[in-house]
């Protein structure tokens, strides 16, 4: 198991092996997340509405425990922190 310090560094791991051009995960979805809990309706109200200023306890919870093989690491050669990425959309819609 590979061992994150920062949170953050890990999000943008995370978003290059499911989000990328070449996904070597697959992708998890807070809409689909939501669903299996029986909360529907618009993602983005769900969001602002409940965590204004924080990432949805589902989408923390999910991608803290992910493990991230040190095989699938070594192929990563760039990482992107734009806040416009995949990953951040899912941790936090609005």
């Amino acid at each position: 198991m590979t061992t994150f310090v920062d949170f953050n560094l890990k999000l943008s791991v995370i978003d290059v092996l499911m989000y990328g051009f070449h996904p070597r995960l697959p992708p998890w979805s807070l809409e689909r997340a939501l669903e299996a809990r029986g909360v529907t309706g618009d993602l983005w109200a769900y969001s602002i509405d409940n965590y204004p200023d924080q990432i949805v306890p589902e989408a923390r919870a999910y991608f803290e425990r992910l493990d991230l093989p040190g095989d699938l690491l070594g192929g990563i050669e760039e990482l992107n922190f734009d806040g416009g990425c995949r990953v951040y959309f899912e941790c936090c819609p609005h």
